[in-house]
């Protein structure tokens, strides 16, 4: 344990997990050396052993620090849906997507890895269990038993984390916009009209009804989105 002020301490854990994920990034996590971190950090071995017992430990805490970031914007969001009545619409799913695509790319660089196939399935595991509640919103309006809305929700949740791993990866493709459009035309649950899922966007487009304030509308709230990025 280490008995500092709170302040340096934190500091010096942010320094180490700072220093870990600059190697992370270039190289895979065997590679990476005790050593490696400390002279990245600026410290000594001996500093490295007073905070963490090895790198699987400081691996596993600095995924936790990120996946804590995550969860209290996704707190927020889901909270200021709920204050918003929390009512199903056409957009909804429109609305989570800019806020996911817009939460990973704070966090690129990170996701980016982590997300891939040197990256950590525990992680992904976690990840998606995080953003299930965005998935469940598109099922609560879905007529589905028990066991069909647990298939849906891994199929969701498979999906999109696929679908973002690959955006991710590819640094000169889509932007927040674009990818926010693709997903909202090709993955929304599809319901009809009058029913609580309401019509997604290829729905809308199909009936003809307003397809182009439809399209007007989903590319200015992806715009806003990526003035925010």
């Amino acid at each position: 344990m280490v008995n500092r002020q709170p302040e340096v301490t934190e500091q010096t854990r942010n320094r180490l997990q700072q220093a870990f994920w600059d190697l992370y990034l270039e190289n895979d996590l065997s590679k990476i050396r005790v050593k490696d971190i400390t002279d990245r950090a600026g410290y000594n071995r001996a500093t490295f052993y007073q905070y963490y017992r090895d790198i699987p430990e400081l691996f596993t805490q600095a995924e936790d620090k990120l996946l804590d970031a995550i969860a209290a914007l996704i707190v927020s969001h889901l909270g200021d849906i709920e204050k918003s009545g929390g009512m199903m619409d056409p957009m909804s799913f429109e609305g989570d997507m800019e806020f996911l695509a817009s939460t990973v790319q704070t966090y690129r660089s990170f996701m980016s890895v982590l997300l891939s196939e040197r990256g950590d399935p525990k992680f992904v595991r976690k990840f998606k269990d995080l953003i299930v509640p965005l998935i469940n919103q598109g099922a609560d309006c879905l007529s589905l038993s028990d066991a069909e809305a647990k298939l849906f929700r891994e199929f969701s949740l498979s999906g999109i984390v696929a679908a973002v791993s690959a955006w991710l990866s590819d640094d000169g493709g889509m932007s927040i916009a674009d990818f926010v459009r693709f997903m909202t035309r090709t993955f929304p649950p599809k319901g009809t009209q009058g029913s609580p899922c309401g019509l997604g966007s290829g729905d809308v487009e199909a009936s003809g009804v307003a397809g182009a304030g439809a399209e007007d509308s989903a590319g200015t709230g992806a715009m806003s989105v990526a003035s925010a990025a």
